[in-house]
């Protein structure tokens, strides 16, 4: 009976073995006909794309030059530069803070100007356009109800900007 026991053992310990080999040799199998796939859809991918025949690029060419065409006309009818605020009849009051809003198309630079027949003063100017600025009107400012707002940008030639539709009025704070 021990003889038996050690050989069952063995063979045990044997069968174990080719089962981890046989495992072993399974994932290597697998790897192999994972990278073989990959390979393959590669491969197909590549003929896929020398399918692709000139006439296609050509149309797509032509549809990027239509696309290209339309957002010129739409840039034409377009204003590059609109203030939106203040634009008319607003009380700015000194010492508060308020926000200039503009919308631009293709500008950058910005420069922001307040104007009326006596001044023009650059409030502040950006190098990246972030459509508003949030201004805190100082006591140097001369109370007026004849101020507008213009946005400026000297980097086109000849310059582009948008002026207040009308007056508005800057105001000593109540006291």
């Amino acid at each position: 009976m021990g003889k038996r026991k050690r050989m069952d053992k063995r063979i045990e310990k044997r069968m174990e073995k080719i089962i981890v080999s046989g495992l072993g040799i399974a994932l290597v199998v697998c790897m192999i006909m994972g990278i073989i796939s990959l390979v393959r859809s590669y491969t197909r991918e590549e003929a896929i794309v020398e399918e692709a025949t000139v006439e296609e690029f050509q149309a797509q060419v032509a549809d990027l030059k239509q696309q290209l065409a339309e957002l010129q006309a739409q840039l034409q009818t377009q204003q590059p530069l609109t203030l939106l605020s203040p634009n008319s009849g607003e009380k700015w009051v000194i010492g508060k803070t308020y926000q200039i809003k503009w919308q631009s198309i293709g500008v950058n630079k910005v420069t922001i100007e307040l104007l009326s027949a006596d001044v023009r003063k650059t409030i502040t100017s950006f190098p990246n356009n972030p459509g508003f600025y949030n201004w805190t009107i100082s006591s140097d400012i001369v109370p007026n109800d004849k101020y507008k707002i213009r946005v400026i940008s000297y980097e086109l030639s000849p310059a582009i900007s948008d002026l207040s539709d009308d007056y508005f009025s800057i105001v000593e704070r109540d006291k």
